[in-house]
């Protein structure tokens, strides 16, 4: 007599979904930290590391947003997230040219 395992309801998600989710909240992300870059209320941000701007701020009482300084300590070693977005020639036009070909 064999015993018959209990089905479980267990819903298995494609790996394609989950890179999916992992992309989305990597441009949430991004985009958090060009808008902390383009907002000069934190001061200035070309040819300086994000967190050491946002130490400055905070330094200054100029209310940076915690969210920043917890996504930039999520990413410690990824380039992209390190230096504001005027540092990276590659973003820059990205930027400002998002959905528009370059000529």
């Amino acid at each position: 007599m064999s015993k018959k395992q209990p089905h479980l309801n267990r819903t298995k998600s494609s790996p394609h979904k989950k890179d999916e989710k992992n992309e989305e909240s990597i441009d949430k992300d991004l985009e958090i930290l060009k808008k902390f870059d383009l907002d000069l209320k934190f001061g200035p941000c070309f040819n300086v590391k994000r967190i050491d701007r946002w130490n400055w701020a905070k330094r200054h009482e100029l209310d940076p947003p915690k969210v920043v300084k917890e996504i930039l300590e999520k990413h410690t070693e990824d380039p992209k997230y390190i230096m504001s977005m005027w540092n990276d020639p590659v973003v820059l036009p990205q930027t400002f040219f998002k959905n528009k070909p370059i000529l």
